[in-house]
């Protein structure tokens, strides 16, 4: 170590953190942890956060009532989801494939199309009138 070398300048993050108050940053993962802070929009009260990613996309099929692509649904879920992945439909899409093969029929999600997806209840709700409707006519 050569005694009396210059340190570097610090970055805006850190001199925006020492102006607001907040010791700056000790290590590159805490400054990476803090941009991010500045990045992400922090969610207001009106957009609650659900626990789980799932609860999220329950809340979000309910809401529309009709199949939604992943991409809707990440788009209409914004800042509700709680990953903070870079890829959000592929944490949602994934989530959604894992819990349908793991349960099967008692899974509260069915795939309508390839990455369209409903809520059984739903699905169920909307099947119920036609077996209400009269029998076919058959001619002979």
């Amino acid at each position: 170590m050569i005694h009396g070398a210059i340190h570097p300048q610090p970055t805006p993050l850190q001199q925006s953190s020492r102006v607001v108050g907040n010791p700056a940053p000790s290590t590159e993962r805490d400054e990476v942890i803090q941009r991010r802070e500045v990045i992400a929009p922090a969610v207001s009260a009106a957009e609650p956060r659900f626990k789980g990613t799932l609860q999220a996309v329950t809340e979000i099929l309910r809401r529309n009532a009709v199949p939604m692509s992943v991409r809707e649904i990440v788009e209409q879920g914004g800042t509700a989801l709680p990953t903070r992945s870079r890829t959000p439909m592929t944490v949602v899409a994934r989530d959604l494939a894992m819990d349908i093969k793991n349960k099967g029929e008692a899974s509260a999600f069915v795939r309508t199309a390839p990455g369209r997806y409903t809520l059984r209840e739903l699905l169920v709700r909307r099947a119920a009138p036609i077996s209400d409707a009269p029998a076919a006519v058959t001619y002979s």
